[in-house]
């Protein structure tokens, strides 16, 4: 790129403003010339633009691993929105991590003394938007030379140096709140929103902007509807929300084809009402749902379950009980194991597997009783599964074999209910385990004897979706609570 006269640099900068898509055409140039863009940023017109533009600020000075980043136009729309609130319900692969990574780093940069902060729903998604956001930010010179040196960069925080003194900081909000009660931000930007306790947002996030009158985003895929990103996402005219609807079939990937491909795999694998959450961002019909969505959320804490590797590596002294699916050759198997929490049950460990012969799995288990302390384990006895008890007992294995039929898998999983509504029970984030969970129906059957029509509840679950780490803890909270030693109802 040759040295430009005034006059073209005038020139050039106000179309920059002007024209986005000239903006985009030219930004690999400008990025890969850091001293020229360095120069023309200084540019009255263009430096006060930049200041308002965030989409403009975007493509000149962001950089992803393919190259400028070059926003969409419902992702344009988005960044140089100005309002103090914003809603956004959105499906996946959207961009929406990037596009948040993008309005932090605008505003940090633009609004000297300031802080933002992220919240994400866990540890590795708030380690993730952070590491988005530092890796735009060093991939860019200019950029990078306003970052303080040293301590200036953590593992969550980057701080700008003089005179910016800007501060961008991403975090988990913890299990009730209490690794970010007290901060203060500027900018508040919560990912994955919906998926956040409501408790935790009124009480401890939205105080966090009530002095500094500051802005607030809440970017999430729609998960449950009494929830304040929910509601405020449907009431946003009457709460003063600008609010945006991005869809899947919308998403950044490089054809219409392939995105159409992708999409029509997804809704083949997953079940309905997950396929409309997941790409279409809308809440499905819960009427039919067995266990609440927002129950089963009152019952996740952000915490890290027992590891194969661990149980190899320690003996825990503590006390569990566990829950065996053996599953099938088309279904997988799975076990996994509780243990007591003062006045709850918590998921400690989970081990699935597809295919694996019954003698591995049957000696994983024999091990993981000796190294976990098991106490008691429930076994699914249906079919296969009655030899599997019978060589678990041969063991010496603590098994109490369940005969699952139609009124017991009823029993089962209303237990389980009972639990998730009474918070009896504490899960990790384990995103296989919650869809499993989220699908199971209750559906009513209708029968006859010829004299009278009898109704009954029966559990289903979708056909395109496995239910073997759902079941196995329902086993494992149904004995739990001291059942007796067999149990074997008939439909």
């Amino acid at each position: 790129m040759d040295t430009i006269t005034q006059s073209e640099e005038t020139k050039l900068a106000r179309r920059l403003i002007k024209d986005l898509d000239y903006a985009k055409q030219v930004a690999t140039v400008l990025q890969n010339h850091h001293k020229q863009l360095k120069q023309l940023l200084k540019h009255p017109q263009l430096l006060e633009a930049l200041k308002h533009d965030s989409a403009l600020y975007t493509i000149l000075l962001l950089k992803l691993e393919t190259g400028p980043f070059s926003p969409l136009p419902f992702q344009v729309e988005f960044l140089r929105d100005q309002s103090k609130r914003i809603v956004v319900c959105s499906g996946r692969q959207i961009g929406k991590t990037t596009m948040a990574a993008a309005k932090a780093i605008h505003f940090a940069f633009t609004n000297p003394n300031t802080t933002t902060i992220i919240i994400s729903k866990a540890l590795r998604q708030s380690m993730w938007m952070f590491e988005k956001i530092r890796d735009m930010v060093y991939a860019n010179p200019i950029l990078k030379e306003h970052v303080k040196p040293r301590h200036g960069t953590t593992r969550t925080k980057i701080e700008l140096k003089q005179p910016i003194n800007s501060r961008i900081i991403a975090l988990p909000p913890g299990n009730e709140g209490e690794t970010i009660r007290g901060l203060t931000a500027n900018l508040l930007i919560i990912d994955e929103a919906n998926y956040i306790k409501p408790s935790i947002i009124t009480s401890v996030l939205m105080p966090m902007i009530t002095a500094t009158n500051g802005t607030l985003i809440m970017i999430s895929t729609p998960e449950y509807a009494e929830h304040p990103f929910m509601q405020a996402f449907m009431h946003s005219t009457e709460w003063g929300y600008t609010r945006y609807h991005f869809p899947s079939s919308i998403a950044p990937i490089p054809t219409p084809e392939a995105r159409e491909k992708f999409l029509q795999e997804q809704q083949q694998q997953i079940p309905e009402e997950e396929y409309q959450r997941e790409y279409l961002a809308i809440l499905p019909d819960e009427s039919n749902q067995l266990i609440a969505t927002k129950h089963i959320h009152n019952c996740i804490q952000d915490y890290a379950l027992i590891t194969e590797q661990d149980i190899e590596e320690h003996r825990f002294t503590q006390t569990h009980i566990a829950g065996f699916d053996p599953g099938g050759k088309q279904n997988p198997a799975a076990f996994v194991a509780l243990q007591q929490a003062s006045n709850a049950w918590r998921l400690a460990f989970i081990r699935e597997t597809l295919g694996e012969e019954y003698g591995t799995f049957t000696a994983f288990i024999k091990h993981a009783h000796d190294r976990l302390s098991i106490t008691r384990i429930a076994v699914d006895a249906t079919g296969l599964g009655k030899p599997i008890v019978e060589d678990l007992q041969n063991l010496g294995l603590p098994i109490q074999p369940i005969t699952i039929t139609k009124q017991t898998k009823h029993d089962l999983y209303t237990w389980m209910t009972i639990c998730f509504e009474q918070q009896k029970i504490i899960i990790p984030p384990h995103q296989k385990l919650t869809t499993q969970l989220k699908s199971i129906r209750r559906q009513y059957t209708k029968t006859t004897d010829g004299k009278q029509v009898k109704a009954y509840a029966e559990v289903v679950t979708p056909t395109r979706m496995n239910d073997d780490i759902a079941t196995a803890l329902a086993l494992a909270l149904y004995v739990a609570k001291n059942q007796p030693r067999t149990l074997m109802l008939k439909a």
